[in-house]
């Protein structure tokens, strides 16, 4: 009935005492063992016994002896199990005389799935040291009002688990062989198999506790969960990332409603203890104001003067050349966060979006390094792999540029976007597909400052994919610029930014309290955790989604959860039948609590196509900084923009102005700038802007030998270059209302577009012209525009009379006070709800 499994590993002094505890139970038909690579004389042992006992021992060493770790060589000896039952011993351990007696009427009266029961705590020479009764013998205290009798008699196993691991041991388990097949085995750990496999069968089966059922639990200097305290934490909140985030472990505490609970247990178990610090290591000791603004940005943290200071109370270091070395904020915040996830040796500032870039050959000054690492790693001795993640948060150019191998002189360097290993070995391979990534060091939240105590300004979060160059995030940061006075704007970025994207980092920074990048700063498994740690820190009350990612959209529905006390709006939509708006028939993304329409054909596809109710959706425009275009418009002139930019003054002037992407079809552009080229047109074709087409796009202007486009990537403030514009083309496929419109029409510029999003509503209202079809073809659109630039001093006229309008209509200020309104009203949805 039952088969015993027994992993042995360099137990020559206890595997007989392990192996004979299972010859005379009746129950027990069947040993199965397996030596994983002994040094000394277990594997001798084993075969001695193999060879007495030929029908009820089955020697499965391998020939020749190899070690794959306890978690494999179990799973390999029970899926060769032939019994229903498989009870696992380790080879220092035994069962008590009488273990299985009345198992079969228990299992069976029980309907069990797993069963555990009690612990003799004994010595080397098997002297009893004490009992571990479950529940009843814990490690540590239980949370206040938590019992055994309440445990047991609830059967509130999962709970009790989540705080401590009260099963002790492998030889405490006895497993259903169906189960195990249905949890797919032990999972990779090294000293918590058992926790992890113990808490996941809590989940999906019947675990039951029997307490006549002892084994011989033995305690001496070998024992794995003795070999390092910080490596069984690490492993521990591993663990608990990979659990949390399984849609078996959401649906228990859905169904059982016991969130709270888990809170509870979770705060209280002390392999999760937030008792990770970080270490400041200056040699200019006298404290500076740089050393002031490190220590009060991380409040507990510990300065010391050279890495002999640095104790085991210390997981990361961070070692600048000098005080005056020291990062900014922004950065360090980053940094910080990316510790905190953990699961590298190492974590580098990029100062641009190349990963192989940065600001200075010394690592020291834009490095945090795990402890157990740092001192190999400051010294160069790469003789052990060591991995570590590259974050790129953009800085202003300093002039400074140095290669990844002038970081790392004299190392082999493997690169797989932002992780890299370095290494001595020349052949090390950059295969990280089965990595596990930490559940942070559970650094705890409050080693970090948010705002100050005085600030009182409710938090809210914003989440954009990127902080790319182009209208979006000009969008956000005119609504941050406007109402960054009532709101504290925290800025959390999901994506992975693209090179040819650029980024306007510094620009947003200058409009909230710090951005964070979770796709730079941690693994994708990591996001989450990222997001929940974040909202410890801040405790936000709103989140706006703006310019969604795959991510946000994939993971909307635990987004909610993770947010359930916060409002959620919704600002993602720049197009009723393309984009985004295509996901939103997912629940997670429709239970927002608000919805921000940016043009009418949204807000009728809200309500009539996803039956959003009305009154969680407000109609409103982009913004467009019209107070700086006012007083810049004073001091700029056609003459000097057209001069500066390289255009001639007597030709006319058509623009691109927007993000290279197939949404806006630059390919159109260029299409029309030929045919004007093979027609004899002097119009001069200028194409502002960057993205993944970049490349292709010049590639063709090259090839076509297109002499009439200008290229320019960016331009900070495009009224200076509007003003050299007579018109500006538009041909997306789709849209909202463009930014890059709005300034133009605020600056007196010509627009003809395609009729997409409520572009064609705004010319039409504010210049008089109509917009032509989504689907009109190149030859039409030139027509369209010699038509306009022939009759350009009449339409520039009346461009002019509308500019005015346009800034005072689409000013910040005035949006902003629509989005003050909207995020106010959203908050007040929460105002008395608590999180639990």
């Amino acid at each position: 009935m039952i088969s015993v499994v027994i992993p042995a590993y360099n137990h020559q002094n206890y595997i007989g005492d392990a192996i004979r505890s299972c010859l005379t139970d009746p129950l027990i038909t069947e040993v199965l063992i397996a030596d994983d690579g002994s040094s000394d004389r277990t594997r001798d042992i084993i075969e001695s016994y193999a060879s007495a006992f030929p029908g009820k021992i089955r020697n499965l060493t391998d020939n020749p002896p190899k070690n794959i770790g306890a978690h494999h060589r179990i799973n390999q000896l029970c899926r060769e199990a032939r019994n229903e039952w498989i009870a696992i011993l380790n080879s220092d351990d035994s069962f008590s005389s009488g273990r299985f007696r009345n198992f079969a009427q228990f299992a069976k009266a029980t309907n069990a799935d797993v069963v555990f029961g009690n612990c003799a705590i004994v010595d080397s020479d098997n002297r009893e040291l004490g009992k571990k009764s479950a529940f009843y013998d814990v490690e540590y205290s239980l949370p206040v009002g938590w019992t055994p009798e309440k445990i047991a008699s609830n059967n509130e196993y999962f709970l009790a688990l989540l705080n401590q691991n009260f099963i002790a041991t492998t030889s405490n388990l006895v497993i259903k062989k169906e189960f195990f097949e249905k949890l797919d085995g032990f999972r990779a750990y090294r000293y918590i198999h058992d926790w992890d496999f113990i808490i996941r069968a809590t989940l999906t089966g019947n675990v039951v506790y029997s307490p006549t059922m002892w084994c011989n639990y033995r305690i001496h200097s070998g024992n794995t969960i003795s070999e390092s305290t910080h490596r069984v934490k690490d492993e521990a909140r591993k663990m608990f990332a990979s659990i949390i985030e399984t849609n078996e472990f959401l649906t228990f505490v859905q169904r059982h409603r016991c969130a709270s609970e888990v809170n509870v247990a979770l705060s209280g178990n002390r392999y999760l203890s937030d008792d990770a610090r970080i270490a400041l290591v200056v040699s200019d000791y006298p404290k500076s104001t740089e050393i002031a603004r490190f220590l009060t940005l991380f409040p507990g943290s510990k300065m010391v003067s050279s890495l002999a200071e640095v104790d085991e109370s210390i997981d990361f270091i961070y070692s600048p050349t000098s005080s005056v070395s020291i990062v900014s904020n922004n950065e360090l915040r980053n940094l910080f966060l990316a510790s905190a996830m953990g699961g590298y040796d190492f974590f580098m500032l990029a100062s641009n979006l190349n990963h192989t870039i940065f600001s200075t050959p010394n690592m020291r000054d834009i490095s945090f390094i795990k402890r157990a690492s740092a001192a190999r790693i400051l010294s160069g001795d790469y003789s052990s792999p060591m991995l570590g993640r590259i974050i790129r948060l953009p800085r202003q150019p300093t002039g400074d540029s140095v290669s990844l191998s002038s970081v790392f002189r004299n190392a082999v360097i493997r690169q797989s976007g932002q992780d890299v290993i370095v290494s001595k070995d020349p052949d090390a391979g950059m295969d990280l597909t089965h990595r596990t990534f930490d559940y942070g060091q559970r650094v705890s939240p409050s080693r970090l400052a948010g705002l100050s105590e005085d600030d009182t300004r409710p938090v809210v979060f914003v989440l954009p994919s990127v902080l790319a160059v182009g209208g979006a995030e000009n969008v956000l940061i005119e609504i941050m610029r406007q109402t960054k006075d009532e709101f504290a704007y925290v800025v959390v970025c999901t994506e992975v930014i693209l090179e040819a994207q650029g980024s306007w980092l510094s620009r947003v920074l200058e409009q909230c309290e710090s951005v964070f990048d979770l796709a730079e700063s941690c693994h994708e498994t990591s996001r989450l955790s990222a997001l929940a740690w974040l909202k410890a820190l801040y405790q936000p009350k709103a989140l706006l989604i703006t310019n969604g990612s795959m991510w946000q959209m994939k993971h909307s529905a635990r987004i909610r959860r993770l947010f359930k006390d916060c409002a959620i709006i919704d600002h993602q939509c720049y197009d009723d039948k393309f984009g985004w708006i295509e996901w939103f028939d997912h629940p997670g993304v429709l239970a927002s609590d608000s919805f921000i329409a940016v043009n009418s054909r949204i807000e009728d596809a809200f309500t009539s196509r996803l039956n959003v109710p009305s009154e969680k959706i407000r109609l409103i425009y982009h913004p467009i900084d019209s107070a700086r275009i006012e007083k810049n418009l004073p001091h700029i002139s056609r003459e000097r923009s057209l001069e500066r930019f390289g255009l001639d003054s007597d030709r006319p002037v058509v623009a691109y102005v927007g993000r290279l992407a197939d949404q806006k079809r630059p390919q159109i552009f260029v299409d029309v700038a030929k045919i004007a080229q093979q027609n004899g047109s002097n119009i001069q074709f200028v194409m502002v802007g960057q993205g993944h087409l970049s490349e292709l796009l010049d590639e063709r202007i090259a090839r076509d030998q297109l002499a009439n486009i200008t290229r320019i990537e960016n331009i900070p403030l495009l009224e200076e270059f509007y003003i050299a514009v007579d018109v500006l083309l538009i041909t997306s496929e789709y849209e909202g209302v463009p930014l890059a419109m709005l300034e133009a029409m605020s600056v007196g510029v010509s627009v003809v577009s395609t009729d997409v999003g409520d572009i064609g509503r705004v010319i039409r209202d504010y210049q008089g012209s109509e917009a032509l079809p989504v689907d009109a073809a190149a030859h039409e659109i030139y027509e369209r525009l010699v038509s306009v630039i022939d009759n350009i001093g009449e339409d520039r006229l009346n461009a002019k009379e509308a500019a005015a309008r346009v800034r005072e209509d689409f000013s910040g200020e005035f949006i902003g006070r629509k989005y003050r309104a909207a995020i106010s009203s959203a908050i007040e949805i929460y105002s008395n709800i608590r999180a639990f």
